[in-house]
């Protein structure tokens, strides 16, 4: 009798064990199919904050290592190949590993969008519209209903109301090529900045120069950091030059990449140089942070950072007292005593031998003011706002001076730890490089949206070609929307799209002709498939010896999508 009841507790136990199995699997496939799914990263578009497959250098001269996509997007590289590149720190020319590592895999929410509306800024998984096979994943810019330009490496955008003219569509409102009664997009006023949120922000910065990995003094031609008085007040050789050291009275300022305008310039070290797009003078990069530690050992100093775009100058000045002031002059050779205050603030006293970790970042026609990872002043739209046509006028000319980077300090005993200067992902204006392909670059060319006997220019969105997407009333799956990727020199995105998959829709009849209803440069709405939240499985590579065995995961670099 025992042995019958513990045979039938044993055979209990193992069904409820297949049972618990299958309700695993069952829950897994609807999780997949209704919630969230799992993606792999097919390109570097989104690089260095999300890779494609990639190999790994490590700069001889910093000592930084970072990774560089093999066909300047990552996607397909060549096993055992090296591949030259530039550290992005130090900007040394050097080759990677040979070794492969995998893309990182992210975790997309599904049919988010069928509950609330996609957001600007947002990383979305799309069906790529020129094969409407590929997944891609970018960032989302344009929403529907407005009109879109790139402008120095900003979005703006501007509101085109009643598209679809009540749900009422003719042929001239089909065309993808014009807006209604064919305005000219780059006559309109008003084009208002579309700025990032702090957090999407904070995802979006690539580094310029980090202060940890200063480049061996006798390899490094200029160094990046010096000061203007080399009799100062300031020791930059503190272990091995890492940390700056300030024991002195008066004021004393530090200056980053003087006469090293290469350093403001948006290229990215993940592409291999020659799969870059043209950068020009105009394309100065002018959004930039800077950011350090300071460890004090007296109650008394202060410490200052500057960033400058075009005429405009800022300067995050910061007394151990715990005052804070953001302030603003446009003459270089103005005194900062006489400069204007744009904002101030009580905070608490430092304490001596107590880090504070302070920064001033320039992003987006706005600066601000950060006390220990917070934003504690910024600039206002009154005070500070871009004049669109004269922007436009200087970048078309060039006339885009390189940024001022310094750190003063005065009246002060102090070490500054981690100091790094990062940029902002700056959208470049590139022209058409392709020519349409295939039945996809058939429906292009059949309705005149590119010219088919001559290099075409310029991409969609850019400064010269503003695109509308439309927004439809009645039929919101046919909404428009604009995709970038942050990898800007190496992206193939909306800008650059000049084919279109037969299996999109199309065309729509129109009193009995064909009339174009998909826009090249756009993902309709029915392309989304969802927000990417995480990366689960970030880029990793295989273990030694063990090529049959998957790739390893990087474990400490899973992190949330921002």
């Amino acid at each position: 009798m025992k042995q019958s009841a513990a045979a039938h507790n044993e055979l209990a136990n193992l069904r409820e064990t297949v049972e618990s199995i299958w309700i695993a699997i069952i829950l897994a496939f609807v999780l997949r199919a209704f919630v969230v799914e799992a993606f792999v990263i097919p390109t570097g578009s989104m690089a260095p904050r999300l890779m494609g497959q990639h190999q790994l250098a490590r700069c001889h001269v910093c000592g930084m290592e970072f990774p560089i996509g093999t066909r300047g997007d990552g996607s397909t590289p060549a096993a055992g190949r090296r591949v030259m590149s530039q550290c992005p720190n130090c900007h040394q020319s050097l080759d990677a590993d040979p070794a492969i590592y995998a893309g990182d895999r992210v975790l997309v929410l599904k049919y988010l969008y069928e509950f609330r509306q996609p957001q600007r800024w947002d990383v979305v998984v799309f069906k790529d519209p020129q094969s409407n096979e590929l997944n891609y994943i970018k960032r989302l810019a344009g929403l529907p209903g407005e009109a879109l330009r790139i402008i120095h490496g900003d979005v703006f955008v501007h509101p085109i109301e009643d598209v679809d003219h009540n749900g009422v569509r003719d042929e001239h409102d089909l065309l993808p090529s014009a807006p209604p009664g064919h305005m000219d997009l780059t006559t309109l006023t008003g084009w208002q900045l579309a700025r990032k949120p702090h957090d999407v922000q904070e995802a979006m910065w690539q580094l310029t120069f980090d202060n940890d990995y200063r480049p061996n003094v006798s390899n490094a031609a200029t160094p990046m950091w010096r000061a203007e008085n080399a009799a100062a007040g300031w020791d930059l050789q503190e272990h091995q030059g890492r940390v700056f050291r300030f024991e002195g009275q008066g004021s004393e300022p530090l200056r980053f990449g003087q006469d090293m305008d290469e350093l403001f310039q948006p290229s990215n070290a993940y592409n291999a140089q020659s799969s870059e797009m043209p950068i020009t003078r105009g394309d100065m990069c002018t959004d930039l942070k800077l950011e350090t530690t300071v460890l004090s050992e007296s109650a008394a100093g202060t410490i200052r950072l500057t960033l400058s775009s075009f005429e405009h100058e800022f300067a995050a000045q910061f007394d151990f007292d715990g005052r804070v002031k953001l302030l603003h002059r446009t003459h270089h050779d103005q005194d900062w005593s006489a400069a204007q205050v744009w904002g101030q603030k009580e905070l608490p006293a430092w304490k001596a031998g107590r880090a504070v970790h302070i920064a001033l970042t320039h992003a987006d026609w706005q600066a601000t003011v950060w006390v220990n990872e917070q934003p504690v002043l910024e600039t206002t739209d009154e005070q500070y706002h871009p004049d669109v046509p004269q922007l436009i006028q200087r970048v078309s000319r060039g006339s885009v001076p390189a940024p001022r980077v310094g750190i003063t300090a005065a009246d002060a005993t102090c070490e500054l730890w981690h100091t790094r200067v990062w940029r902002d992902v700056f959208y470049l204006c590139p022209t058409f490089y392709e020519r349409p392909q295939g039945s996809a670059g058939r429906y292009a060319l059949k309705y005149g949206l590119v010219e088919s006997d001559s290099r075409m220019e310029p991409g969609w969105g850019t400064t010269a070609n503003p695109i509308v997407l439309r927004a439809y009333r009645d039929r919101p799956e046919l909404d428009e929307f604009f995709m970038l990727g942050d990898n800007s020199p190496a992206s193939k995105d909306s800008r650059l799209w000049i084919d279109a998959a037969p299996s999109l829709r199309l065309t729509e009849k129109v009193e009995g002709s064909d009339v174009p209803l998909y826009r090249l440069g756009t993902v309709p709405r029915y392309n989304l498939i969802g927000r990417a939240f995480f990366v689960y499985w970030p880029a990793g590579g295989k273990l030694a010896g063990q090529d049959r065995l998957p790739y390893v995961p990087n474990v400490g670099k899973m992190r949330r999508i921002h």
